[in-house]
């Protein structure tokens, strides 16, 4: 595997779990107080981890990829707009 896809395979990895966590705690009934407060958990943690990978594209020489996952992951931290993978 190249440095490129090592890092798309984790970004989509990121993206994938922060979509089925969502899901999970929406779909089993979760009170909205709860709910809102996991949900914001899981978007922060899913931003952090989301500008690691793109710290780590970036030290291997894959900027367009870095600055396009850093995209994502404003769109999610200020928006909370779930990014797709790619």
């Amino acid at each position: 595997m190249t440095h490129a896809e090592v890092v798309i395979y984790e970004y989509n990895f990121w993206i994938q779990r922060y979509q089925f966590d969502t899901t999970a705690v929406i779909e089993n009934g979760t009170p909205r107080t709860t709910m809102i407060y996991v949900t914001e958990k899981l978007r922060e943690s899913t931003v952090d981890q989301l500008h690691r990978i793109a710290n780590f594209a970036y030290a291997g020489g894959e900027g367009d990829l870095a600055y396009r996952i850093n995209c994502a992951a404003v769109a999610l931290y200020d928006d909370g707009t779930p990014p797709k993978p790619m």
